[in-house]
């Protein structure tokens, strides 16, 4: 995320090379009463930065608005030789998180599409298609204008006395005329029926552009209730991140005292099922996310970002 190590071609670790990945600031916290404040993280980044690590993992954004600070403080004053990794669950998260950390609006999967959504394209089409129909129609009434005109020619060996001309006289035209006419045609029987059609066209233009407007309104309340379900899915998933990695580090506290004999089998029953049920309650919220996301994406009128996500 900040700062980066030059990837080589080919493996991630060159032959022959050893890289570190140092994981004191996410993993080290595991360990309970190891907790830290975002300042005391960055106090020990910079050791870690000192030290020349490759890697430093500074952490789990997404668990709580204190780690997110101090995941965001040790990526901003990181070297440029060192990367900063940070433990993310899935690719809609990372992509949010990620935005976040450089300061930049989210570009994940819960923005709408800019594109029109094709619905709206549609009725769009419709009402150019209605009113190209009504200018068409309304010209039926218009005067036609015509142009006409001939020109004619003989050939006759005979004189006006009656006489005859002898020879190849005739056989050629010797006498020409021409004419030039214009026709002007009123639809004055036509005039009831054309304005019908046209009126007809006109109610087809209202009525798309009507719809259009239904439709356009439609899928603003369509994606604002999204939007909505969006942040309540997430709002969840975020309030049970912290839970499921307390049910996590408590099953082991009881294991560890039930191996030494600090604590019953039923203390680790207890213990297991509560972490199955926070489990269970953590994949069914990242489900919900997953399915408010393809509620924006369907509302927006493109799946394409949220299957590629998928993948």
């Amino acid at each position: 995320m900040s700062g980066g190590v030059p990837v080589p071609a080919g493996p991630f670790v060159p032959a022959g090379s050893v890289r570190i990945f140092d994981t004191t600031l996410r993993d080290g916290e595991q360990a309970p009463g190891a907790g830290l404040t975002a300042a005391e993280k960055l106090e020990v980044a910079r050791q870690l930065f000192r030290l020349k690590v490759d890697v430093v993992e500074a952490g789990f954004p997404a668990a709580s608005p204190g780690d997110f600070e101090a995941v965001r403080r040790i990526a901003q004053e990181a070297p440029q030789d060192i990367a900063v990794a940070a433990l993310a669950r899935r690719p809609v998260e990372t992509l949010r998180v990620a935005d976040d950390l450089h300061g930049r609006p989210t570009s994940g999967l819960e923005q709408m599409a800019t594109q029109p959504h094709p619905q709206v394209v549609e009725w769009q089409a419709r009402a150019r298609e209605a009113d190209a129909r009504r200018a068409a129609e309304a010209k039926g009434v218009l005067p036609t204008v015509s142009l006409s005109g001939a020109v004619y020619g003989r050939g006759s060996g005979a004189q006006a006395d009656g006489t005859l001309r002898g020879g190849a006289v005739g056989l050629a035209p010797n006498f020409y005329n021409w004419g030039i006419g214009v026709t002007v045609a009123v639809p004055l029987l036509d005039f009831k029926a054309v304005r019908a059609r046209t009126a007809a066209a006109l109610a087809d233009v209202s009525l798309a552009q009507a719809r259009g407007a239904e439709v356009t309104r439609e899928l603003g309340i369509r994606q604002a209730s999204a939007r909505a379900e969006i942040d309540r899915a997430r709002r969840v998933d975020l309030l049970l991140t912290p839970q499921l990695e307390a049910a996590r580090t408590t099953e082991q506290q009881i294991l560890t005292r039930y191996r030494v004999g600090l604590a019953t089998i039923a203390d680790v029953a207890d213990a297991q099922r509560l972490l199955a049920q926070t489990e269970s309650d953590a994949a069914v919220a990242r489900l919900a996310v997953w399915l408010a996301l393809l509620h924006a994406a369907d509302a927006g009128g493109d799946l394409s970002a949220f299957i590629a996500a998928t993948r």
